[in-house]
């Protein structure tokens, strides 16, 4: 299984930080390598959702479910992952810190081999690995960048 994990820390406050990663209806419009999001159930706490993104040049569409612990942690699990994934899922922490809100963001991806050598064009399990990992850390974190811009820039649709 790979595991891969990022981190940021955003100038704003709990509240803001959680609904702008739980409101993933957001992110096409301030993320460039989300394209779409269509919410297939919307709860409180959990979520379904069908989300087009952008990865090394080709559009993947993947369903979620989400489950949130508001202001604490937003669970996901790709329940259709991309076909070179046997699985999908990962969490989104938050803390207060005295800077702001620290996210930690942890992706865990059980690759299939035999499909992601062919679909992403590498040699070896080790390159798919790379390429993967390499790939779920870029988009994470230029969700959470882009959550942090948003925010930190004061835009009143961040705040109301």
């Amino acid at each position: 299984m790979l595991t891969v994990t990022d981190q940021h820390t955003i100038r704003a406050g709990l509240a803001e930080v959680f609904r702008c990663v739980w409101d993933a209806g957001l992110w096409p419009k301030i993320t460039p390598h989300v394209k779409r999001v269509q919410f297939v159930e919307e709860g409180e706490r959990t979520q379904t959702m069908l989300m087009t993104v952008l990865a090394n040049g080709v559009e993947h569409t993947v369903e979620s479910v989400r489950e949130a612990d508001p202001d604490r942690r937003v669970r996901y699990r790709q329940t259709k992952p991309p076909a070179f994934l046997h699985a999908h899922e990962g969490e989104w922490h938050f803390s207060i810190v005295p800077e702001g809100v620290r996210v930690d963001l942890i992706h865990r991806a059980v690759v299939d081999y035999d499909k992601a050598l062919a679909a992403l064009e590498v040699q070896s399990p080790a390159e798919a690995d790379q390429l993967i990992s390499s790939t779920l850390k870029a988009n994470g974190s230029r969700t959470l960048i882009a959550i942090k811009n948003f925010l930190e820039q004061g835009s009143e649709a961040a705040r109301g």
